[in-house]
């Protein structure tokens, strides 16, 4: 059984399904208050966090194709900098929701609109998405 699957690379970044191991480094994105500055949610607690990465793991999150919630990481260190998905949004019309959750020490760098880029031709081409849906926070004046 394979420990892991690479579903999207871009240049300098690419999406892989989670592991246990990812719990460290998923809190210290996730519960960062500038994380969660703009999704209108609390930063995450370690407890949290487990629950939220074995609910992944169950359910093999990203194995299947299609939609996906998956860790982000920078391929020059293999470091875990955030989580991506493009989550069911409208289950009737199989259209996902895309979604970027990047620390904060990894901002201004581009890596948002690279992976962004990236997901957008996976869910078009390989997964065969009609449309996919994108929404940001007024005040988030990058994101929008």
């Amino acid at each position: 059984m394979l420990s892991e699957k690479i579903l999207i690379q871009s240049q300098q970044l690419y999406i892989r399904t989670w592991k246990q191991s990812d719990l460290d480094a998923l809190y210290h994105v996730m519960s960062q208050p500038r994380t969660h500055m703009y999704t209108q949610t609390e930063p995450w607690s370690k407890e949290y966090t487990q629950s939220w990465l074995e609910w992944h793991l169950d359910h093999r999150i990203g194995w299947d194709g299609g939609t996906f919630n998956c860790p982000l990481i920078l391929r020059a260190t293999d470091q875990l900098i955030g989580n991506v998905g493009l989550n069911p949004f409208l289950k009737d019309e199989c259209i996902p929701e895309i979604e970027w959750q990047i620390g904060p020490e990894h901002w201004g760098q581009g890596y948002a609109t690279e992976i962004g880029r990236a997901m957008l031709a996976y869910g078009f081409e390989e997964a065969g998405f009609p449309a996919i849906m994108g929404f940001a926070i007024s005040q988030h004046v990058t994101s929008r």
